[in-house]
């Protein structure tokens, strides 16, 4: 599985579903407009801008996306993947069931996004939102998300950013711009690596 999208657009997401020893065997195209995606196709939605395939789930990122009356918030719709079908699951934001935080406008949830594993094996989505406010007067601390996608006692979702979860104290550092998971071999979790760039005056 693979994928590509256009940027700066309601962006259509072209997902690679065959691959034989010629190349693509086949292949579909997911919008916000394909039915089961949760939200409304709309202009700077950047559908598709972030990508991750992972033990049957797939993740894209639409960091200019709208919830409810917020605009510009963001959001990652979740799709599961078997033999060769993708569907719509659910739509995760900060107004989210069980997911912390605030859904504000800028936020860019959704910029970033991995697949990875929590707690004892739990499936869960790593979710990066660079201009997350954490310290007032700030718009660009950022954060990340580790949000399970099975429901599994004892193991909820949880906001990273610095002075919670990460060390150091919130900054201009853009946490969460991208991210990644590592997992060791016959390990049943995964490492996180969360980036954060700065801004242009501290890096």
């Amino acid at each position: 599985d693979g994928a590509a999208a256009r940027i700066g657009e309601p962006a259509a997401l072209g997902v690679r579903i065959k691959l034989g020893a010629s190349g693509v065997v086949s292949a579909t195209t997911i919008t916000q407009a394909t039915i089961g995606v949760t939200g409304a196709v709309a202009k700077n939605d950047f559908f598709g801008a972030s990508v991750a395939a992972r033990d049957g789930y797939l993740a894209v990122g639409t960091y200019g996306d709208a919830v409810g009356s917020v605009k510009s918030t963001g959001s990652v719709q979740i799709f599961t993947l078997s033999k060769g079908k993708v569907t719509p699951k659910t739509r995760l934001s900060q107004a989210s069931t069980g997911v912390p935080g605030k859904a504000e406008k800028y936020d860019q949830f959704g910029r970033a996004v991995a697949l990875a594993t929590s707690c004892s094996g739990v499936p869960a989505v790593v979710v990066g939102a660079p201009a997350e406010v954490i310290t007032a007067g700030h718009e660009s601390d950022g954060s990340a998300w580790l949000i399970p996608l099975t429901t599994a006692k004892g193991c909820a979702a949880r906001q990273l950013y610095e002075g919670h979860g990460l060390s150091g104290t919130p900054g201009f550092r853009v946490v969460g711009f991208m991210l990644a998971a590592i997992r060791d071999r016959g390990a049943v979790a995964d490492d996180l690596v969360i980036i954060g760039p700065g801004s242009y005056s501290e890096g």
